[in-house]
C-alpha cells in the first residue's frame, strides 16, 4: 500500500463543505487527462477488484497534524496563500506508480470552485504490524461513516462490530491475501464483540452528486472482544482501517477512523 500526501497552497480564498468527494473527482479528472483507462479503472473496479482500490482523507491544513485531529470538518475556510493537505491511500502495487508519477507532474489542482498550487508530495509505503491482542479498544469515527448491509434496506448508521471486522477483512481477502471467511468472521464478532461505551451522533446530510446524498455517523466506540483469537484479528483489521478507511464511501473520504486506545 502507498499513501501519498498532497501538500497544497490555496489560490484563491473561499469555502468549501465535505471536500472528500471533490477531492476525488479532482484527481480522477487529473488522471483522466493523461490516462483515460486508468480513471475509468479507477472510477469503476468492481470487474478487476469488486472493492475501490483507493481511499482519501479529506482536506485539512497542514499546520494541524492528522494524528491530533478529532473531527475533520464539514465546512473548511480557505486563505489564499495557505498551505493545506489531503491524503490519498492506493492499495494495489499495479497502480500505484503510475497515479504517483501522474501527482507528481501536477501543478495545480480544483477543489470544488478553489484552485490550488501543488507545492509537494510525500509517499510512503504501509504496512501492517503483526497481530496484537487487543481485548478492548477504542475508535473514532472521523468522518461521516456508513456500513452497507444486504440484511437491511438502508445504510446502517452504527458501529455494530460484526459491520465493521467484514468491512475490514473484505479489503484484507482483496488486497492483501485471501484470509478469512467473511459470513464466519460476522458471526464470531457478532456472538463475541460488546459495545462498552460510545458517543455517537449523525451528521447532516452531504450532497455528493445531484441524485445522492449520504448520511453518516461520526463520534466514538469502545469494543469489548471476548474471544482471544477474534481479538487479535480484531485489532489487526482496525489498523487496516486506519490506513483504507472503513464502511461505504472511502474513496470520497468517508469512514475515516483513528484507533484511540487499545487494552490487551
Amino acid at each position: 500500500m502507498l499513501r501519498i500526501r498532497v501538500m497544497l497552497i490555496a489560490n484563491n480564498s473561499g469555502e468549501l463543505g465535505f471536500t472528500g468527494h471533490k477531492i476525488r473527482a479532482s484527481i480522477l479528472k487529473t488522471i483522466n487527462e493523461k490516462n483515460p483507462d486508468l480513471a475509468a479503472l479507477l472510477h469503476d473496479p468492481q470487474e478487476k477488484w469488486l472493492l475501490s482500490p483507493y481511499s482519501i482523507k479529506p482536506l485539512k491544513p497542514a499546520r494541524i497534524r492528522r494524528e491530533k485531529v478529532e473531527y475533520y470538518p464539514l465546512k473548511l475556510r480557505i486563505k489564499r496563500g495557505k498551505s493545506y493537505d489531503f491524503e490519498i491511500t492506493l492499495l494495489p502495487k499495479e497502480i500505484s506508480t503510475e497515479v504517483l508519477e501522474i501527482l507528481t507532474e501536477t501543478s495545480t489542482l480544483e477543489i470544488g470552485d478553489i484552485e490550488f498550487t501543488v507545492s509537494y508530495l510525500e509517499a510512503q509505503k504501509v504496512n501492517i504490524e503483526d497481530e496484537t491482542e487487543a481485548k478492548t479498544i477504542t475508535i473514532q469515527f472521523q468522518t461521516p461513516t456508513y456500513f452497507k448491509s444486504r440484511e437491511r434496506p438502508e445504510n446502517v448508521l452504527l458501529p455494530l462490530p460484526e459491520l465493521f471486522i467484514a468491512s475490514a477483512a473484505k479489503i484484507w481477502n482483496t488486497y492483501i491475501e485471501q484470509t478469512y471467511d467473511i459470513k464466519e468472521l460476522a458471526e464470531k464478532a457478532k456472538r463475541k464483540t460488546k459495545i462498552t461505551a460510545h458517543k455517537l451522533k449523525t451528521v447532516r446530510p452531504i450532497q455528493i452528486s445531484k441524485k445522492r446524498v449520504i448520511i453518516g455517523f461520526v463520534g466514538k466506540v469502545t469494543y469489548e472482544i471476548l474471544d482471544k483469537e477474534l481479538a487479535k484479528t480484531f485489532g489487526k483489521l482496525a489498523k487496516l482501517a486506519e490506513i483504507t478507511n472503513i464502511g461505504g464511501g472511502r474513496t470520497a473520504g468517508f469512514g475515516v477512523i483513528r484507533i484511540l486506545k487499545t487494552k490487551p
